[in-house]
């Protein structure tokens, strides 16, 4: 009988799981110009400026549990004519986790205490 319960528990909750997966996915802006593009299959592109030029990063994401959870793949860095502090290109950053706290329309909140920026507020673009 408990495990007959807890089957019809884990039904009903994986379709609210599949539709803030849904939800998640789209172009969203955040921190002025910089833009994070979650696709259905499971790809992203963010897309960031910086003083000594911009940044693309691309890989793979996937939401479990509460988690948003990103794989860069590839760096790109695009250098201002007169950049200095030019960094490293090729740098693997592992994967980061975002706690997802926030989610509506328009709306995303996500919180990583291991990042310089802990709390990002991105807005879906329209």
């Amino acid at each position: 009988m408990c495990f007959f319960a807890f089957t019809l528990l884990l039904t009903a909750c994986a379709p609210q799981r599949s539709s803030l997966r849904n939800q998640i996915v789209g172009i969203w802006r955040y921190r002025g110009s910089n833009q994070l593009t979650l696709e259905a299959n499971g790809k992203f592109l963010d897309q960031w400026k910086r003083v000594d030029g911009d940044e693309e990063d691309s890989g793979t994401w996937k939401f479990t549990d509460g988690l948003l959870t990103m794989k860069t793949k590839h760096i790109y860095m695009h250098y201002n004519p007169k950049a200095t502090n030019i960094g490293p290109v090729n740098r693997d950053r592992g994967a980061e986790c975002y706690r997802l706290t926030v989610l509506d329309s328009s709306h995303l909140m996500v919180v990583n205490d291991w990042l310089p920026y802990k709390t990002n507020l991105l807005e879906r673009k329209k």
